[in-house]
């Protein structure tokens, strides 16, 4: 997703609240399908292995404590 943005000259601004995560990010029109078709695939099928996971649940909770 990173890259296909970097690629088409785009940035994004993933962050997390309390309650939620927000996925924002910028793109011409003309690259929009293929930004959120990369988007909704890390939904439908991550990559990430359960130890990422793990680390990256205790990254974002210890912003909050």
């Amino acid at each position: 997703m990173i890259s296909y943005l970097s690629k088409h000259g785009a940035c994004s601004n993933p962050y997390a609240e309390v309650e939620h995560t927000c996925y924002h990010f910028e793109v011409k029109q003309e690259f929009l399908k293929g930004a959120l078709t990369r988007i909704c695939g890390l939904f439908v099928s991550p990559l990430v292995k359960n130890e990422a996971m793990e680390r990256e649940v205790q990254a974002v909770d210890s912003e909050f404590n």
